[in-house]
């Protein structure tokens, strides 16, 4: 739902960012990586969603200006590369709290860790992989939530093409919640969808 009360957002934001990159780790052919970052964010007017409430057929959502909102978080990667192999390993977490009364405030992602795994072929033109990802639990809850969020893992599996010989064109294949998870993204109160695929083909001119 529309809040016309609503302020514009005004924040001050730091942001570290770090990169460690370097070869020959176990073999002459691999290649290993590091990326960080960490940000910190004092913000104003911070507009938060607040609840999703049910009037008449439909669900509806509003939304809510916080005084004073810090926002804190950071996120590392982890890549190895060997040859046509890449392996990325990520988490990345954020708090918010009210600075005013030092409660949690709602629309804060959960921790997340990724994986992912591919393998190039075909000179390279083909690309397949596996993409694991683990969502923890969401108990950072404001008082008048109703409930936690529970941690779920996906899988979801990808090619995809870009012919040599064609380069302006790229088809990209996903199956996406492999195993089918019956699960609930954080601050949402509808389930998601289960397994599906999806097909996208892109061509520059």
């Amino acid at each position: 739902m529309a809040n016309p009360d609503l302020k514009p957002e005004e924040s001050q934001n730091v942001e570290f960012i770090a990169d460690f990159n370097t070869r020959s780790v176990f073999t002459e052919a691999d290649r290993f990586g590091v990326n960080a970052s960490v940000f910190y964010n004092n913000i104003d007017n911070f507009i938060e969603q607040d609840a999703e409430v049910w009037i008449g057929p439909s669900m509806h959502t509003t939304y809510n200006n916080v005084d004073e909102a810090r926002l804190k978080g950071f996120e590392l990667t982890f890549n190895y590369g060997l040859e046509d192999f890449a392996a990325a390993l990520s988490y990345g977490q954020t708090r918010g709290e009210d600075k005013q009364t030092g409660e949690n405030i709602s629309g804060i992602p959960a921790d997340k860790w990724v994986l992912d795994l591919n393998q190039r072929f075909i000179n390279r033109s083909v690309t397949t992989g596996l993409r694991v990802s683990h969502i923890e639990s969401q108990n950072r809850i404001k008082s008048s939530d109703n409930d936690d969020y529970d941690r779920y893992t996906l899988a979801d599996i990808y090619a995809t093409w870009e012919p040599v010989t064609m380069p302006n064109l790229k088809l990209d294949l996903s199956l996406n919640n492999l195993t089918d998870q019956y699960y609930r993204v954080a601050f949402q109160e509808l389930y998601m969808p289960g397994r599906d695929v999806r097909l996208a083909v892109r061509y520059q001119f």
